[in-house]
């Protein structure tokens, strides 16, 4: 399955596959925890990620105060990052 993919490549994927079965394992208070770091850095203006669609999430959820404060929007971010279908 990995032949012809970049090693960085098949590292990005691992770590999605990692982070998407820690994810659905977090506790409420976790979660909570999660999102309250997240709020900081959007009122601080993080805008880095290591994937270009979390970052593009992020931005999304920088662009305005509505967006930051949308449970939709926040879901996406934080699950819509690891759950990516590539083809």
């Amino acid at each position: 399955m990995t032949a012809g993919s970049e090693d960085h490549d098949i590292a990005m994927e691992l770590l999605l596959c990692l982070g998407q079965a820690l994810w659905e394992k977090l506790f409420d208070r976790e979660l909570r925890e999660y999102w309250l770091v997240l709020d900081q850095e959007i009122r601080e203006g993080m805008s880095g990620e290591i994937d270009e669609q979390a970052l593009e999430e992020k931005r999304s959820l920088l662009a305005s105060r509505v967006h930051a404060r949308s449970r939709r929007q926040l879901a996406r971010y934080g699950q819509g990052c690891l759950c990516r279908d590539d083809g």
